[in-house]
């Protein structure tokens, strides 16, 4: 009937706008996913060989707004490459095995950075731009990463960042980590197992350091927590086995289940 009809209609012109919105393409750099629908596209593979790259924003007339899973895995001579602000998502493990890369800039515009997305590689230094929301288990692969530096405007650390995927992986090597003023809220578990943090100062506008935020950092010794704290959940400092001495202020009025339970060096707080 008529209804069956234009149903077989609907549905087809449909199929025709999903196979339209989303093709592949190549040019003599990138393979990339054309979004047709919103005239964007996601990078999905890296076919050149320099060894310094900057990203364009904007590829025949297409805004790139991702780097997609695995787009610039192993690529061995990769050295250097910058992110444009256009790029809203690096996929998992993006950049993962480029084992000469040293220098990645991401900038402002970036909300969502993928696991493990510079493992394998020479990156000593990263800024996290201020617009990034989720970064779950994003660095625990960069064994040679030293220093992670939050940018000026965040007001929450995303949780998991450092947090290892698998219980057998290995844990950061990340020695400073700098969190600007503004800074209201540390997520839940994202300095986990970051044995080679010895200090961290926190942010006097900092409220709340959520569960598990420092846990299993055994290389953390002394702690001065900001007058402006009122809340740590729990598990937050659990198994700091180095951490010898804890400062509270009195506007602190919650301390979560086991907050400080197995830190076995501690003997002032």
């Amino acid at each position: 009937n008529n209804t069956q009809t234009e149903l077989r209609q609907a549905n087809t012109e449909t199929s025709e706008i999903a196979v339209q919105s989303q093709m592949e393409k190549s040019d003599e750099k990138y393979e990339y996913a054309v979004d047709s629908g919103t005239n964007t596209a996601t990078i999905t593979k890296y076919l050149g060989n320099e060894s310094v790259i900057a990203i364009p924003e904007k590829i025949e007339n297409l805004v790139i707004v991702s780097i997609g899973d695995y787009a610039f895995q192993d690529c061995k001579g990769l050295t250097e490459v910058e992110i444009p602000g256009s790029v809203t998502n690096i996929g998992t493990e993006a950049f993962e095995g480029c084992e000469s890369l040293s220098t990645i800039t991401l900038n402002d515009g970036l909300e969502s950075v993928g696991r493990n997305f510079i493992g394998g590689t020479q990156v000593t230094e990263l800024t996290v731009p201020k617009t990034v929301t989720s970064m779950n288990y994003a660095l625990y692969g960069a064994q040679n990463l030293k220093k992670v530096s939050f940018g000026e405007g965040m007001e929450k650390i995303p949780g998991y960042v450092f947090q290892r995927w698998n219980s057998y992986d290995p844990s950061s090597k990340v020695e400073e980590i700098e969190i600007p003023e503004g800074v209201k809220t540390i997520g839940r578990s994202v300095f986990d197992n970051c044995d080679g943090l010895n200090e961290i100062k926190l942010p006097e506008s900092l409220e709340t350091i959520e569960d598990g935020a420092f846990m299993d950092c055994d290389g953390l010794k002394g702690l001065v927590l900001p007058k402006s704290l009122k809340t740590i959940k729990d598990y937050a400092f659990q198994d700091c086995k180095g951490l010898t001495e804890v400062e509270i202020s009195g506007s602190v009025t919650n301390i979560g289940t086991e907050a400080f339970e197995g830190c076995e060096s501690l003997s002032t707080i």
